[in-house]
C-alpha cells in the first residue's frame, strides 16, 4: 500500500465515529418528493457532527423503546388492517374514532399481559 492511500485512510478515519459513519455526513441525493431543497450550509461541522450523533443515539433510544413495547407494534398492524378494510375519507378522524375504542385499548391491555408472561 503506498504512503498516500495510508494517509488518507487515517485521514477518513479520524472523521469518523464510533459507529463507523462520517462526522460531516450530509445528504448525497435530493429531498424526498415536496420536501424543501436542504440547506447544506446551515450548519457548521460541529453542529452536524453533533446531529449526526444526536440522530443515532435517538433512534438506539427509539429502537429499545419499541422492543420494551411489543403492543405498539400489535397496535399499527390492527389499524393498518383496519383502516385499509375501511378505506375511511378522513383518515384523522378515523385513527381518533379507531384508538378512542375501548375494544381496542382492552386488546392491547390483552397483548402488553400476554407479552409480560413471556418473559
Amino acid at each position: 500500500m503506498s504512503d498516500d492511500s495510508e494517509c488518507s485512510e487515517k485521514t477518513n478515519e479520524s472523521k469518523m465515529n464510533n459507529n463507523r459513519q462520517p462526522r460531516h455526513q450530509v445528504p448525497l441525493h435530493n429531498p424526498p418528493l415536496g420536501m424543501q431543497e436542504y440547506d447544506r450550509g446551515a450548519l457548521n461541522e460541529r453542529q452536524q457532527a453533533y446531529l449526526n450523533e444526536y440522530k443515532g443515539v435517538t433512534r438506539i433510544d427509539n429502537e429499545r423503546y419499541l422492543r420494551d413495547h411489543p403492543e405498539i407494534q400489535w397496535l399499527l398492524d390492527d389499524y393498518l388492517h383496519a383502516v385499509l378494510l375501511a378505506r375511511p375519507d378522513n383518515v384523522t378522524k378515523f385513527a381518533g374514532e379507531y384508538f378512542g375504542k375501548a375494544e381496542v385499548l382492552e386488546r392491547s391491555r390483552n397483548a402488553r399481559e400476554q407479552q409480560a408472561t413471556l418473559s
